[in-house]
C-alpha cells in the first residue's frame, strides 16, 4: 500500500490479522521514496532497523538481512494499536526525560558500571509488572507518551507549542490513544529548572488542567512527586519541596485534586543528600537515574492504583 502523509499529520493503517502476546516485539517496515528526513523520536532507547541508502523498497523483506543498519530512535511509525477485549485499556505515561528514559542505558554509581540492555526504563519495569502481577482480566496495555525537555505547564516551557509542554500535547499524544483509562504523569522538573524557574502555583495550576481535561476523556490521572537534582537552588528546592507536599497530602487525604499519588522522589534521593539522587540510582548527570533507578521507580508504583472501571 502506498499513501502520502502531509507534514505533521497522522494516518492509521487498515487493520492487520497478527496475533500478539504481551510483551511481543512487532516489525513495522516503511519505505519511503527520495530523501527526507523522517519524523522520530530520537530518545526510544530500543533497536530499530534500516537499510543502507540506495537500497530501494524492502518492505517485504521477511527474513530482515537486508536491515544492516541500526538505531536507537523510532522513526515514522508512531504506535502499534492493538485490539485485545481481555485489556481494561490503556496507561498512558507522560512527561520529559526522566519518562524517556534518558540514562537507562546507563548502570552502576554514577553511570560507570557496564551498558544496561535497551528498554530498562521505568515504564518498561510497569509494563512487565503489570503482565506478571496483575489478573489476565486486571491488566492494562502501558502506551509512552514521553518528550525530552517537556514541562507540565505551557507558561514554563523551553520550546514552543504544540509540543513544548504536557499541556500542550495532551489531545494528540494522550487522548489520540485508543482507550485510555490512566494517565500518569511526571512532569515539573523542567518548570522549576529552566532560568527563573517556574513557580509552584503555576505548576499545580497545570497538573489540575491535565486532570480536569483527562477526567473529561474518561481518564484518571496519578502524579509523581518531582525528583532531585543536584543543580537546583535553595528557591528551586523549595518550590519542589512545596509541589511535592501537596501531591502527598493529596495522597493522606485519600485523594480528590488527583486520581493517585506516586512517590519517585522518594524512590532516588541519597539519604546522606535528600536534594540530590542516590549515587547507586545516579546515571552520572545528577538529573537523570541510571537503569537501576529506573528499575526503582517502576517497583515503587502501587499498582492497586489501576484499578478496574
Amino acid at each position: 500500500m502506498s499513501v502520502s502523509v502531509p507534514a505533521g499529520a497522522d494516518l492509521w493503517s487498515d487493520p492487520v490479522y497478527l496475533p500478539t502476546t504481551a510483551g511481543q516485539e512487532v516489525a513495522v517496515s516503511v519505505y519511503v521514496r527520495g530523501t527526507i528526513v523522517p519524523s522520530a523520536h530520537t530518545s526510544a532507547f530500543r533497536k530499530n532497523y534500516l537499510t543502507p541508502a540506495g537500497s530501494g523498497d524492502q518492505t517485504r523483506d521477511a527474513t530482515g538481512s537486508s536491515f544492516t543498519a541500526t538505531t536507537t530512535a523510532f522513526l515514522v511509525v508512531n504506535a502499534v494499536d492493538v485490539q485485545n477485549p481481555a485489556l481494561l485499556g490503556a496507561v498512558v505515561v507522560i512527561g520529559g526525560s526522566v519518562v524517556d528514559g534518558v540514562g537507562s542505558d546507563k548502570t552502576g554509581v554514577m553511570g560507570k558500571g557496564p551498558a544496561a540492555p535497551l528498554e530498562s526504563r521505568w515504564s518498561d519495569v510497569l509494563a512487565h509488572r503489570i503482565v506478571g502481577e496483575l489478573p489476565l482480566l486486571q491488566q492494562y496495555s502501558v502506551v509512552g507518551a514521553e518528550l525530552s525537555a517537556n514541562t507540565a505547564a505551557r507558561a514554563c516551557a523551553l520550546n514552543p507549542p504544540p509540543y513544548g509542554s504536557v499541556q500542550d500535547r495532551l489531545e494528540a499524544d494522550v487522548f489520540s490513544q485508543s482507550n485510555v483509562r490512566y494517565v500518569i504523569l511526571y512532569a515539573g522538573t523542567n518548570d522549576i529548572g529552566i532560568g527563573t524557574g517556574c513557580t509552584a502555583e503555576q505548576i499545580l495550576a497545570a497538573y489540575d488542567d491535565i486532570v480536569l481535561r483527562s477526567r473529561a476523556h474518561g481518564a484518571r490521572v496519578i502524579v509523581s512527586t518531582i525528583t532531585p537534582r543536584a543543580s537546583y537552588t535553595a528557591s528551586q528546592n523549595t518550590t519542589r519541596q512545596y509541589v511535592n507536599s501537596v501531591i502527598l497530602e493529596d495522597a493522606r487525604k485519600g485523594g480528590g485534586r488527583f486520581d493517585g499519588s506516586l512517590d519517585f522522589d522518594s524512590a532516588l534521593k541519597w539519604s546522606n543528600y535528600p536534594n540530590a539522587i542516590d549515587p547507586m540510582f545516579d546515571s552520572g548527570d545528577t538529573i537523570h537515574p541510571n537503569a537501576e533507578g529506573y528499575n526503582a521507580i517502576g517497583y515503587s508504583i502501587d499498582l492497586r492504583l489501576l484499578k478496574a472501571k
